[in-house]
């Protein structure tokens, strides 16, 4: 059942440097709405505590004077957070959630969802982890989303100033159904990620590269050249929580400057914001044009003694050459995180992937809070559409296949029929009119050789896999169309609703049988695809989802099953009707090993007719074996339905980032 309009969602963007959260109802399509903690939209990452332990975060533990503990930066992989650090994370936490009910932007009669963003590179443990921290903190119904997957969308689903400019500032469905590179430049490091549909493919630089790097520097520099520097660290050492409010006014006026450059180049100091210290010093952090270009350019140990551009030049150089290795150029560069405003890093972005244009929102530091909350909306519709579609499934799907197997059997056994006759009796038959098979012992034995090489050989296995392909295609169809009524309830668009296509491939692995050995295991490809549509185009399945050329294997048949129901096993179920009136066309002849007149007079008819004849035989043997053998019929029955089962809920797990939005 769809979430009530009293059911809201919220986005929460914990970054290293700074945090924002948006909002959205379910009931509504409206663009997030940024929720302001300490009356700020975006603010530092920062946590504290004053003279009576009270915990206070954001602006206002830089700002008050009371503070007697102060805390930045501290967001870290779980399993590299010592206790101090996830005392520091469960305390922000905790009081997020405290401001955000003393707000009223959560309340008791309303349900509420959180989702909470980590980079991509972290694995299902991590991920595991960092949700339970968040619940210990308070947060209700959390789940943890790949920050890459929460920029795609907000990318994806924001609603342009400007409809003439959409394609500028969008990311398109096109363009998912290729690739989009994202990256996110924060505070601590520089994530690359590569993303196709909805799988994110985290790119490994090996270097921190994080902006916070040139806040560091900046406060270095202005320390080593303040007319106070020893009492200022003495201060520091005994106080050290002015360092952090000293290095956070170094940020606001590195930000202030990267947000008017040229306003700077005839080398004007900014003065967005200085430090009283115990109002005995002034710490004015020293930005420049001149010092900006100096700290951007100078070896920093922390990057191998790689400047901070040459890092990031090298580091998207790095990108570049991982993808090109696998034949992926990025449709488009999705730009995230407040440091992306650094104007270098498009000229940059420009100079390594120059045929790949970058996006950036206007506001890149609230992105992945929008996305998160765009997310966390679409993904609860499409959880509980896949809930009621997994009841769909559980009621009908075995039915559907159980209804329909008997199309698949008769169909195969036709064709098989047909490939095995054609290629194993006719030529021996008429090699045997020729003299160059001797006796009918000879003949049948021959026929039966012939049989079972062509039934176990690759000309059969392809016939088997087109048949089954195509079979499971219709039959997905059938099923698709129970699921429709469910796209007017979740108000999913069924413009994007495709039909899935299975590509069945061998896997090797052999297996032995009384008669033969071969390699009978195959694996099933799934693709989503709209009849009439270009040849080789992506496009959107269930819901909206599509799995692009090379898409996961959606299920692996069991070996018994592949040897029993596959070209292998047909030659088993039919193996008795192998010689079946060979006696009639042959005669009386003695087996002499003599050519005999008889033989002569076996007319091209004749041949034809007991081809036909054995066709027919052979065909109906097969699907008697089959029918006859209940356990083998019902195994089948239940490995295509689970087979259908997995290719459905693929697609419907896929459906995030392309839900088609209401624009179309």
């Amino acid at each position: 059942m769809i979430e009530n309009e009293s059911t809201k969602v919220i986005g929460f963007d914990l970054g290293h440097g700074e945090f924002s959260l948006a909002e959205v109802w379910m009931g509504s399509r409206n663009e997030p709405e940024i929720i302001e903690i300490n009356n700020k939209r975006t603010q530092v990452t920062a946590v504290g505590k004053n003279n009576t332990g009270k915990i206070i975060i954001g602006e206002n533990a830089i700002r008050q004077a009371d503070v007697q503990s102060l805390e930045i930066s501290f967001k870290k992989k779980p399993s590299t957070c010592n206790d101090s650090q996830k005392q520091n994370i469960h305390d922000f936490v905790a009081e997020v959630y405290k401001k955000l009910i003393e707000n009223k932007n959560i309340e008791e009669v309303t349900k509420s969802y959180f989702f909470v963003g980590c980079p991509s590179g972290w694995q299902t443990a991590e991920k595991n982890a960092y949700q339970q921290m968040m619940t210990e903190a308070g947060l209700k119904n959390v789940s943890i989303v790949q920050e890459s997957r929460a920029a795609l969308m907000h990318a994806k689903e924001r609603q342009p100033s400007d409809s003439k400019d959409a394609n500028k500032t969008r990311i398109q469905p096109s363009d998912l159904a290729k690739s989009v590179l994202v990256i996110d430049i924060g505070s601590s490091t520089t994530d690359f990620t590569w993303v196709i549909n909805r799988d994110d493919n985290p790119i490994d630089c090996g270097l921190n590269l994080g902006a916070s790097l040139i806040d560091k520097e900046i406060y270095r520099r202005t320390l080593d050249t303040h007319p106070n520097k020893e009492e200022l660290e003495q201060i520091f050492q005994e106080y050290p929580f002015f360092i952090h409010r000293c290095e956070h006014a170094c940020r606001c006026n590195k930000e202030e400057y990267f947000r008017d450059v040229d306003g700077y180049k005839n080398n004007h100091f900014v003065n967005a914001k200085y430090e009283r210290i115990q109002n005995k010093f002034i710490f004015d952090p020293q930005v420049n044009y001149q010092i900006i270009e100096e700290i951007l350019n100078q070896p920093m140990k922390e990057l191998g003694n790689k400047s901070w551009k040459s890092a990031f030049r090298d580091s998207l150089k790095e990108v570049r050459q991982k993808l090109d290795s696998i034949g992926v150029t990025p449709s488009k560069i999705l730009l995230t995180g407040g440091a992306s405003r650094m104007n270098f890093i498009t000229t940059i972005c420009d100079e390594i992937f120059p045929n790949s244009p970058w996006i950036k929102d206007t506001e890149p530091e609230l992105t992945i809070a929008r996305g998160l909350a765009r997310w966390g909306r679409i993904d609860i519709n499409t959880r509980n559409f896949k809930d009621e579609a997994d009841k769909i499934l559980k009621r009908d799907l075995k039915g559907i296949v159980e209804g329909n197997i008997e199309t698949l059997i008769n169909s195969q056994a036709q064709k098989l029929a047909n490939g095995a006759v054609n290629h194993g009796l006719k030529p021996q038959l008429i090699q045997w009119r020729e003299g160059k098979i001797s006796t009918p012992e000879d003949l049948e034995s021959k026929v039966k050789q012939e049989y079972e090489h062509w039934l176990t050989g690759t000309e059969a296995s392809k016939i088997f896999n087109s048949e089954l392909s195509d079979w499971l295609g219709t039959v997905c169809k059938k099923v698709e169309e129970k699921l429709s009524p469910l796209y007017d309830e979740y108000g999913l668009s069924k413009a994007g609703l495709g039909m899935t296509k299975f590509e069945l491939k061998p896997q090797t692995r052999k297996f032995s049988s009384s008669i033969f050995t071969q390699d009978a295991i195959t694996y099933i490809e799934t693709y989503t695809y709209i009849e009439g549509a270009a040849a080789g185009a992506v496009v959107g399945g269930l819901a909206g989802a599509a799995v692009g050329a090379g898409g996961a294997a959606a299920y692996a048949f069991l070996a018994e099953v592949a040897l029993a129901a596959g070209p292998v096993g047909w030659v088993a179920l039919g193996v008795g009707a192998l010689g079946l009136g060979i006696g009639a066309i042959v005669g009386t002849e003695e087996k002499t090993g003599t050519r005999s007149k008889d033989k002569t007079k076996v007319s091209d008819q004749d041949i034809e007719k007991k081809v036909q004849e054995q066709k027919n035989q052979l065909c109906q043997a097969m699907q008697n074996g089959f029918n006859q053998d209940q356990n083998l019929k019902q195994k089948l029955i239940e490995e295509m339905s689970q087979v259908l089962k997995d290719a459905v809920q693929t697609k419907i797990d896929k459906a995030r980032l392309l839900i088609a939005s209401d624009d179309g």
